[in-house]
């Protein structure tokens, strides 16, 4: 039986200012433990999306171990890097502005922190949130590809191939589409074994040549502790020759041009259909993610029009720079996801910002009612149990159980 290539990209991120115990917990269970082993691997690669937010908590949390261990391993060749935004803000809700800033502010931190081996060469969508204005912004950037979901294709999962490339409709950008079912195997419960990966590749039908998964890295031992080593048992394995995106893409005589459809790596057929592509992150049904937005696009328009020379412009620019991260949008959802904390924590740093920024009490006013909206809403969803209902009618109509934090998700 012939060896099937196998290119995986891991992205690791950890929110701006995150609970300094959680991300330690992260760093013993996953990241530390992780590229421990693979450094004992030689023969490995990976591709790795790290977000710059998580590469300055590790510097912060004296983790410079775990940094200089993704160094070494970059060194070596076997770790090739991606671009992608510094507080993982979502590309199509933001403008080209903002997009240009973060990868920028991305890649100085992570140049600075990793040094000169991080040489990005594609680029990683945080939540492979597309649209095509982002990717247009990502092609000017100069970046050479992008991974997308393979739901993303053409709103339908299970009919990419992986044995030819893809390019954008009239752009030179590359684009490589990830296996979903195979690489979801990394965060359900059903993978306890190397055999029941071989399985899922047999009955997918799609891989044995080719095979693209990514998934967050932390899950391979916080979010599940036993596939830590599954991983490596299967990279280990004589049936597997791993890659990295840029090598896949290299071995490619043909591609075909596609015209992907705005969508994530969460998305869901019945959610296109909707035309809900981002369901996760604002759903046309979910008024807190509604206010949500509106007091983000209010707070971009107001940093817009504020000079620099305003005496706390570069406070409130950092702040904003922070508080644009998926994470607040998410936790809203309650599909499952659902934490009235950080909703509130993170709409205030917006207020936060208009503050510094002096604006009106026109300005002001409107944002304070976006504010109240959210608070309100996301209280009542929580004492009702709207939030809890809604959970487990997402959950109810999977066929597989979640793990995050190392705990099963109900």
């Amino acid at each position: 039986m012939a060896k099937i290539t196998w290119a995986n990209i891991f992205h690791i991120y950890q929110p701006p200012d995150w609970n300094k115990a959680v991300v330690l917990k992260v760093v013993r269970e996953s990241y530390q433990p992780f590229f421990q082993k693979l450094i004992k691997h030689p023969n490995v690669k990976i591709t790795l999306n790290i977000c710059g937010s998580l590469t300055e908590q590790l510097y912060i949390l004296s983790c410079g171990p775990v940094l200089e261990n993704i160094r070494l391993l970059a060194e070596r060749g076997q770790i090739e890097f991606t671009a992608s935004m510094k507080y993982h803000a979502l590309l199509p809700f933001i403008p080209e502005s903002e997009i240009k800033r973060q990868v920028q502010l991305n890649y100085d931190i992570n140049r600075k922190l990793i040094g000169a081996t991080y040489k990005p060469k594609g680029f990683f969508l945080p939540e492979m949130c597309y649209s095509r204005q982002s990717a247009d912004v990502i092609a000017r950037l100069g970046h050479p590809w992008i991974i997308l979901d393979e739901i993303s294709y053409n709103g339908k999962v299970g009919e990419v191939s992986f044995d030819e490339g893809y390019s954008l409709d009239s752009s030179s950008l590359k684009i490589i589409f990830r296996n979903r079912d195979v690489s979801d195997m990394f965060f359900m419960d059903i993978l306890k074994s190397t055999s029941a990966f071989h399985k899922k590749i047999e009955q997918d039908n799609r891989s044995n040549k080719n095979l693209i998964t990514s998934c967050d890295g932390e899950n391979l031992g916080h979010h599940n502790p036993a596939l830590l080593k599954v991983w490596f048992d299967l990279v280990s394995s004589p049936k597997f020759t791993t890659v990295t995106i840029s090598e896949v893409l290299s071995s490619y005589t043909k591609f075909v041009s596609v015209k992907p459809v705005p969508s994530s790596w969460a998305s869901r057929e019945s959610e296109l259909k909707n035309k809900e592509p981002y369901y996760l992150w604002e759903s046309r049904h979910n008024l807190i993610q509604t206010n949500q937005w509106k007091l983000t696009k209010l707070v971009l328009q107001q940093i817009k029009h504020t000079g620099t020379d305003n005496i706390n412009y570069q406070r409130a620019r950092n702040l904003l720079d922070k508080a644009l991260a998926s994470d607040q949008y998410w936790w809203a959802s309650a599909s499952p996801w659902w934490n009235v904390e950080i909703i509130s924590v993170s709409s205030a740093k917006l207020i936060r910002v208009l503050h510094l920024l002096g604006v009106n009490k026109t300005v002001l006013s409107k944002a304070n009612k976006y504010y109240d909206n959210i608070i309100k809403i996301s209280h009542q969803w929580q004492s009702s149990g709207k939030a809890e209902q809604s959970k487990k009618n997402y959950l109810a109509s999977e066929d597989f159980t979640r793990y995050f934090g190392g705990e099963k998700v109900n």
